[in-house]
């Protein structure tokens, strides 16, 4: 860079280095984030900073799917799953396991029952059904007024897969 000298020529100025540019910048920024942060409710900065404990139910199948859907040796289908309670507060679980034939419009088998679990606690729940349908169906284990869920779909072949 050049600029006018005091007679009239062209004197050399040094570059600005980068950092000359960078720092200033840099605390004006930091400064706008600070006064951001400062500015948010107590409240609102703790939820943003700190991990809060997620409530949830543990729900899983304890035995092979294959009990679920009944064999040819055992055609009486055989649910067995564990319960967890993930909440803050202890809680009666009342669950339904259900077999629905494909294409039929209700279910032909229900079981229904309830555990108490305080929290942290587990339990395991062993459901016999009647005699699985032969053709292939779905077996659904739910709870009531919860979002959690377990089916298995078994097909004529007596092939299963779990989805949750």
């Amino acid at each position: 860079m050049t600029r006018p000298g005091p007679d009239g020529g062209r004197a050399l100025t040094p570059p600005v280095r980068w950092w000359q540019r960078a720092v200033p910048v840099g605390l004006v920024a930091a400064l706008s984030v600070g006064a951001a942060v400062y500015a948010l409710p107590d409240e609102e900065l703790e939820l943003s900073t700190t991990r809060l404990p997620q409530e949830y139910v543990e729900l899983s199948l304890t035995g092979p799917p294959r009990a679920v859907c009944g064999t040819r040796a055992h055609p009486r289908a055989r649910v067995r799953f564990r319960l967890v309670n993930r909440l803050e507060q202890t809680h009666t679980f009342r669950y339904r396991v259900t077999v629905h034939p494909v294409g039929a419009r209700r279910e032909s088998v229900r079981k229904r029952g309830r555990v108490r679990l305080e929290p942290g606690e587990s339990t395991h729940v062993r459901s016999r059904l009647a005699r699985s349908p032969a053709r292939a169906h779905v077996v659904t284990i739910r709870l009531a007024q919860r979002p959690e869920q377990l089916r298995v779909h078994c097909h004529r072949q007596r092939q299963q897969e779990v989805s949750t």
